[in-house]
């Protein structure tokens, strides 16, 4: 359903497409991604029969979503008559052949599952320091290869995420501190920490039908 089939022949089902530089990824090969940061927050969505658009981003202590939480139905949010959906978001740096660049993925409806299995992944790595000590790794330490999968359900056949190391195991996927990958996403997370990143939602919005995925710059 992703309008970008309709428009542009030369693409299919199962590329992943980034939809402010028109790019698109085939999805066997995948992309080598090096995750930074994460946002978890609720997106309202004028529904599309009534002519589609992002309305706003709700973060999770505000009163429309604590609202909808407490008296409406799990994963059937409304505000009036605009659909919420809870997404999360991870930023980090696409590793691709022309250079590396800053983007952000989105997670919603069925892909949440696939968010939750990577990050459990990713926050259970532990390195150890010079001193001897081990901590867990930061999200940056390490590179993951993004690919899509076909799967079914009820609803019919659809993609979804399939992302694993960027390498046999943990190890030969780990970043060397002073790499320029590494360095990026230290900046990048800065700034996403201090809230000065925004996702460009108009533009994911446009390019997504209703549970697909869109790697964004911004």
């Amino acid at each position: 359903l992703s309008p970008q089939l309709k428009d542009d022949k030369s693409l299919r089902q199962g590329l992943l497409f980034n939809s402010v530089t028109g790019e698109a990824f085939d999805g066997d090969e995948g992309v080598r991604f090096i995750p930074c940061s994460t946002r978890h927050s609720f997106l309202e969505y004028v529904p599309r029969k009534l002519g589609g658009g992002f309305v706003a981003e709700h973060n999770l202590d505000s009163e429309v979503v604590k609202n909808c939480l407490e008296t409406q139905d799990f994963g059937k949010y409304t505000v009036g008559t605009n659909e919420l959906i809870e997404t999360y978001h991870v930023y980090g740096i696409i590793d691709g052949e022309e250079g590396p660049c800053h983007a952000a993925i989105s997670f919603k409806a069925m892909s949440i599952k696939k968010f939750k299995g990577w990050m459990t992944q990713a926050r259970t790595i532990q390195i150890q320091l010079e001193s001897g000590k081990r901590i867990n790794a930061p999200l940056f330490s390490h590179a993951y290869r993004l690919r899509t999968v076909a799967e079914t359900n009820a609803k019919g056949d659809f993609y979804n995420w399939n992302i694993k190391f960027d390498g046999e195991n943990a190890a030969a996927c780990r970043l060397a501190p002073d790499s320029e990958l590494v360095q990026m996403a230290v900046a990048l997370n800065k700034v996403v920490q201090e809230g000065k990143v925004k996702v460009d939602h108009d533009s994911v919005s446009r390019s997504e039908s209703n549970s697909t995925e869109a790697e964004t710059e911004y």
